[in-house]
C-alpha cells in the first residue's frame, strides 16, 4: 500500500510503466525531483534516524556533490552496526547524473563514470534485505540472477556485476556458476578490494567443495599482493583443522582476534564478525580438537557475546555434556 501511505504524507505520485529495469525507473523519478539534493533509499533500508539532523548539517556544508552512507547489514528489526558496505545514496540534483545497471543501481555522470563523492561518517541506513523469509529470499534471489544475467550479455567486462550474481547464485546453492562469476569478477576488477573479496569468496566455496588444492592456490595468489584480508586467515584457519593441523589453527585464529576491527573501508565490505565472532567459534574447535574442553567452551562463549550463534550454543551444549559423563 506504498502509495496510498504516501499521498496520506502529501508526496506527488508519479507513474512508472515497470520494465523490468530499476535504473530506468529511477531516471524517470529524476525529472520531477525539485530540491537542491537527491536521495533514494530502498523499501528495505531504514535511515538512522540518529543521524539525521548531523546528515542535514553535513549536506549543507560538504562541496561533494555526492555522499557515499553505510549500509548496515542486519536482521529485520535490528539496528546493528556491525557488517556494512558504503554506496552513494544522496548526490546533488541537476548534476546530470543517473542511474545504471537494471538492479542495485549505480550512479554515474554525464561521461558515463562511476560517482564517488565524500563519505558521511556519522550514521547510514539499516539494510534488511538479506535477511527475509527463505521463501522470500529465493524470489528474490531468482529475480536478480535472472537481471544480472541479463545485463552480462551486453556488459561482460563489468566486475561488480558478476560479484553480485556470484553472491545470488551462492545463495541458490549454485556452487559452481558462483565460483565462476566470483573469478570473473576478480578478473576484471578495477582495485584490489573487490578483486581480494572475490577471490576469497571463490576460495571458501572451492574449499567447502572440498577442492582444497585450488582454494590453496587462490589463497597464495592473494597472498602474493600483500596483506591477507582476514577473511583469508580464517579460510586458512579452517583449512588446517580440516588437515588436522589445530596448532596451526591456532596461531593464526589468536592473531586474528587480536586485530583492530577496521572503522570504515571505502567502498568495500566490512564484516566485524569475521574479526571476533567467527575466529573465536573457530578457536573453539581448535581447542576441541586439542582436547582443552576448559579453553574451548570458553572460546565459544566470547563467540557468543559477538554474535548470538546456534553452532556455538550447540557447542557448548556438546561440551557441557561431555564434562557431566566423566
Amino acid at each position: 500500500n506504498t502509495v496510498e501511505i504516501a499521498r496520506q504524507y502529501g508526496a506527488r505520485i508519479e507513474h512508472f510503466t515497470w520494465i523490468d529495469d530499476y535504473a530506468a525507473a529511477r531516471n524517470y523519478s529524476i525529472q520531477f525531483a525539485t530540491g537542491d539534493w537527491i536521495f533514494f533509499p530502498d523499501a528495505d533500508e531504514l535511515v538512522d534516524e540518529t543521524a539525521i539532523s548531523t546528515l542535514r548539517e553535513y549536506l549543507a556544508q560538504t562541496p561533494s556533490d555526492a555522499v557515499q552512507l553505510k549500509m548496515f547489514q542486519c536482521p529485520m528489526g535490528m539496528l546493528e552496526k556491525k557488517a556494512f558496505s558504503e554506496r552513494v545514496k544522496i548526490f546533488r540534483n541537476h548534476c546530470g547524473f543517473r542511474f545504471i545497471r537494471p538492479i542495485n543501481e549505480r550512479v554515474v555522470d554525464a561521461q558515463g563514470s562511476y560517482v564517488t563523492g565524500s563519505t558521511f561518517e556519522c550514521g547510514g541506513l539499516f539494510h534488511w534485505g538479506t535477511y527475509l523469509p527463505e521463501e522470500r529470499m529465493e524470489e528474490k534471489r531468482a529475480r536478480y540472477i535472472r537481471l544480472y544475467g541479463k545485463f552480462l550479455e551486453s556488459h561482460p567486462q563489468d566486475a561488480d556485476v558478476h560479484y553480485l550474481l556470484a553472491v545470488h547464485q551462492s545463495g541458490s546453492n549454485q556452487p559452481e556458476e558462483s565460483i565462476h562469476h566470483y573469478l570473473e569478477a576478480a578478473k576484471y576488477a578495477g582495485h584490489i578490494g573487490l578483486r581480494q573479496i572475490a577471490q576469497s569468496r571463490a576460495a571458501w566455496l572451492l574449499f567447502e567443495l572440498r577442492r582444497i588444492p585450488e582454494a590453496v592456490q587462490i589463497i597464495r595468489e592473494i597472498r602474493e599482493e600483500g596483506a591477507t584480508p582476514v577473511s583469508i586467515q580464517n579460510l586458512m584457519a579452517c583449512i588446517s583443522l580440516a588437515g588436522n593441523k589445530p596448532e596451526i589453527a591456532l596461531q593464526l585464529l589468536r592473531d586474528i582476534t587480536h586485530m583492530t576491527i577496521p572503522n570504515r573501508a571505502a567502498g568495500t565490505f566490512v564484516d566485524a564478525d569475521q574479526y571476533r565472532a567467527f575466529p573465536y567459534f573457530l578457536l573453539g574447535n581448535a581447542y576441541k580438537m586439542l582436547g582443552d574442553v576448559t579453553a574451548a567452551r570458553q572460546a565459544y562463549q566470547t563467540s557468543l557475546t559477538f554474535r548470538e550463534s546456534a553452532p556455538a550454543r550447540k557447542a557448548i551444549e556438546e561440551l557441557d555434556e561431555v564434562c557431566h559423563v566423566h
